[in-house]
Protein backbone atom coordinates (compact mmCIF):
# COMPACT_ATOMS: atom_id res chain seq x y z
CA UNK A 1 0.00 0.00 0.00
CA UNK A 2 2.90 2.13 0.94
CA UNK A 3 4.75 1.58 -2.37
CA UNK A 4 1.55 2.66 -4.64
CA UNK A 5 0.67 5.63 -2.88
CA UNK A 6 4.25 6.88 -3.31
CA UNK A 7 4.39 5.97 -6.89
CA UNK A 8 1.05 7.79 -7.44
CA UNK A 9 2.20 11.07 -4.96
CA UNK A 10 5.28 11.11 -7.47
CA UNK A 11 3.77 10.93 -10.67
CA UNK A 12 1.20 13.52 -9.71
CA UNK A 13 4.19 15.91 -8.39
CA UNK A 14 6.02 15.08 -11.45
CA UNK A 15 3.33 15.19 -14.26
CA UNK A 16 1.52 18.19 -12.00
CA UNK A 17 1.18 21.06 -14.79
CA UNK A 18 1.69 24.74 -13.10
CA UNK A 19 -0.72 27.38 -14.07
CA UNK A 20 2.62 29.09 -16.33
CA UNK A 21 3.27 26.09 -17.91
CA UNK A 22 1.59 26.50 -21.19
CA UNK A 23 3.58 25.78 -24.52
CA UNK A 24 6.88 26.53 -22.21
CA UNK A 25 8.29 23.23 -21.72
CA UNK A 26 8.18 21.02 -24.93
CA UNK A 27 6.70 17.34 -24.05
CA UNK A 28 9.74 15.26 -25.60
CA UNK A 29 12.03 17.86 -23.03
CA UNK A 30 9.54 16.13 -20.16
CA UNK A 31 9.49 12.72 -21.20
CA UNK A 32 13.25 12.95 -21.24
CA UNK A 33 13.89 14.79 -18.09
CA UNK A 34 11.44 11.83 -16.54
CA UNK A 35 13.07 9.10 -18.09
CA UNK A 36 16.53 10.44 -16.93
CA UNK A 37 15.09 11.09 -13.52
CA UNK A 38 13.84 7.36 -13.66
CA UNK A 39 17.44 5.97 -14.59
CA UNK A 40 18.93 8.44 -11.37
CA UNK A 41 16.24 6.55 -9.20
CA UNK A 42 17.56 3.38 -10.37
CA UNK A 43 21.52 4.13 -9.91
CA UNK A 44 20.11 5.47 -6.43
CA UNK A 45 18.60 2.24 -5.72
CA UNK A 46 21.77 -0.16 -6.72
CA UNK A 47 24.38 2.68 -4.56
CA UNK A 48 21.97 2.15 -1.84
CA UNK A 49 21.97 -1.54 -2.29
CA UNK A 50 25.91 -1.99 -2.99
CA UNK A 51 26.41 0.42 0.46
CA UNK A 52 23.72 -1.63 2.26
CA UNK A 53 25.78 -5.01 1.69
CA UNK A 54 29.31 -3.28 2.21
CA UNK A 55 27.91 -2.04 5.61
CA UNK A 56 26.34 -5.92 6.23
CA UNK A 57 29.78 -7.47 5.43
CA UNK A 58 31.44 -5.49 8.06
CA UNK A 59 32.94 -2.40 6.39
CA UNK A 60 32.40 0.96 8.76
CA UNK A 61 29.54 3.10 6.89
CA UNK A 62 31.69 6.22 6.69
CA UNK A 63 34.49 4.21 4.50
CA UNK A 64 32.15 2.68 2.14
CA UNK A 65 30.30 6.10 1.69
CA UNK A 66 34.23 7.45 1.08
CA UNK A 67 34.91 4.78 -1.11
CA UNK A 68 31.88 4.76 -3.21
CA UNK A 69 31.86 8.52 -3.30
CA UNK A 70 35.37 8.49 -4.17
CA UNK A 71 35.27 6.54 -6.89
CA UNK A 72 32.71 8.68 -8.29
CA UNK A 73 33.97 11.72 -7.70
CA UNK A 74 37.32 10.74 -9.57
CA UNK A 75 35.29 9.81 -12.50
CA UNK A 76 33.53 12.98 -12.68
CA UNK A 77 36.75 14.89 -12.26
CA UNK A 78 37.82 14.82 -15.63
CA UNK A 79 34.71 16.64 -16.10
CA UNK A 80 35.39 19.69 -14.75
CA UNK A 81 38.27 20.35 -17.35
CA UNK A 82 35.42 20.80 -20.02
CA UNK A 83 32.28 22.41 -17.87
CA UNK A 84 33.80 23.90 -14.81
CA UNK A 85 34.50 27.17 -15.99
CA UNK A 86 32.08 29.52 -14.36
CA UNK A 87 31.74 27.00 -11.20
CA UNK A 88 34.44 29.08 -9.38
CA UNK A 89 34.25 32.17 -10.99
CA UNK A 90 32.17 34.40 -8.80
CA UNK A 91 32.26 33.94 -4.48
CA UNK A 92 28.46 33.32 -5.32
CA UNK A 93 29.27 30.51 -7.46
CA UNK A 94 32.65 28.77 -4.99
CA UNK A 95 30.33 29.30 -2.25
CA UNK A 96 26.92 27.42 -3.51
CA UNK A 97 29.49 24.72 -4.60
CA UNK A 98 31.26 24.42 -1.20
CA UNK A 99 27.72 24.10 0.44
CA UNK A 100 26.41 21.55 -1.94
CA UNK A 101 29.58 19.43 -1.26
CA UNK A 102 29.54 19.79 2.35
CA UNK A 103 25.97 19.53 3.58
CA UNK A 104 23.85 17.88 1.24
CA UNK A 105 26.78 15.37 0.14
CA UNK A 106 29.17 14.99 2.88
CA UNK A 107 26.42 15.44 6.02
CA UNK A 108 23.27 13.80 4.38
CA UNK A 109 25.72 11.01 3.25
CA UNK A 110 27.24 10.24 6.25
CA UNK A 111 23.59 10.63 7.85
CA UNK A 112 22.72 8.05 4.50
CA UNK A 113 25.20 5.88 6.08
CA UNK A 114 24.49 5.39 9.95
CA UNK A 115 21.09 4.48 8.96
CA UNK A 116 21.65 1.71 6.56
CA UNK A 117 23.24 0.43 9.74
CA UNK A 118 19.94 0.10 11.56
CA UNK A 119 17.39 -0.23 8.59
CA UNK A 120 16.83 -1.95 5.32
CA UNK A 121 18.25 -0.67 1.89
CA UNK A 122 14.52 -0.86 0.38
CA UNK A 123 12.94 1.53 3.51
CA UNK A 124 16.49 3.90 3.42
CA UNK A 125 15.72 4.40 -0.10
CA UNK A 126 11.72 4.69 -0.09
CA UNK A 127 12.42 7.27 2.91
CA UNK A 128 13.96 9.41 0.50
CA UNK A 129 10.79 10.31 -0.99
CA UNK A 130 10.84 13.34 1.47
CA UNK A 131 13.51 14.99 -0.60
CA UNK A 132 11.25 15.73 -3.48
CA UNK A 133 8.42 17.22 -0.97
CA UNK A 134 11.25 19.44 0.86
CA UNK A 135 12.41 20.24 -2.62
CA UNK A 136 8.68 21.46 -3.68
CA UNK A 137 7.91 23.20 -0.72
CA UNK A 138 11.60 25.36 -0.77
CA UNK A 139 10.53 26.06 -4.62
CA UNK A 140 7.47 27.82 -3.17
CA UNK A 141 8.53 30.03 -0.27
CA UNK A 142 11.72 30.78 -1.76
CA UNK A 143 12.11 30.64 -5.85
CA UNK A 144 7.82 31.97 -6.13
CA UNK A 145 6.98 28.51 -7.93
CA UNK A 146 3.59 28.03 -8.35
CA UNK A 147 2.16 24.05 -8.09
CA UNK A 148 -1.41 23.00 -8.49
CA UNK A 149 -3.53 21.07 -6.42
CA UNK A 150 -2.59 17.70 -8.26
CA UNK A 151 1.31 18.28 -7.34
CA UNK A 152 0.12 19.19 -3.48
CA UNK A 153 -1.84 16.07 -3.56
CA UNK A 154 0.73 14.13 -4.81
CA UNK A 155 3.43 15.69 -1.75
CA UNK A 156 0.07 14.75 0.45
CA UNK A 157 0.09 10.56 -0.86
CA UNK A 158 4.22 10.91 -0.60
CA UNK A 159 3.84 11.56 2.90
CA UNK A 160 1.29 8.91 3.87
CA UNK A 161 3.78 6.88 1.96
CA UNK A 162 6.01 7.80 4.67
CA UNK A 163 4.18 7.93 7.50
CA UNK A 164 3.14 4.10 7.10
CA UNK A 165 6.87 3.25 6.01
CA UNK A 166 8.16 4.87 9.21
CA UNK A 167 5.17 3.37 11.38
CA UNK A 168 4.92 -0.42 12.63
CA UNK A 169 2.54 -3.00 11.27
CA UNK A 170 0.66 -3.37 14.03
CA UNK A 171 0.39 0.40 14.88
CA UNK A 172 -1.10 0.99 11.44
CA UNK A 173 -3.37 -1.50 11.31
CA UNK A 174 -4.69 -0.22 15.26
CA UNK A 175 -4.74 3.50 13.46
CA UNK A 176 -7.05 2.21 10.39
CA UNK A 177 -9.07 0.86 13.22
CA UNK A 178 -8.79 -2.34 12.58
CA UNK A 179 -10.08 -2.56 8.57
CA UNK A 180 -6.93 -4.35 7.46
CA UNK A 181 -7.00 -7.07 10.53
CA UNK A 182 -8.21 -10.53 8.78
CA UNK A 183 -11.42 -11.67 9.90
CA UNK A 184 -10.97 -13.27 13.30
CA UNK A 185 -14.21 -16.31 12.21
CA UNK A 186 -11.91 -16.98 9.05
Amino acid sequence: MSFLLGTAGIALLTFAKHADDGQNAAQASRLLGILLGLVAGLSYSVYAWVAKRLIDNNVQSESAMAAIFGSGALLLLPSLVFTGGELFSSPLNATVSLYMALVPMFVGYLAFGFALRHVNASKATLLTLFEPVVAAVLAVVIVGELISVSGWAGMGLIMVCLYLQATEKQAVVENLGGICQPDKAG
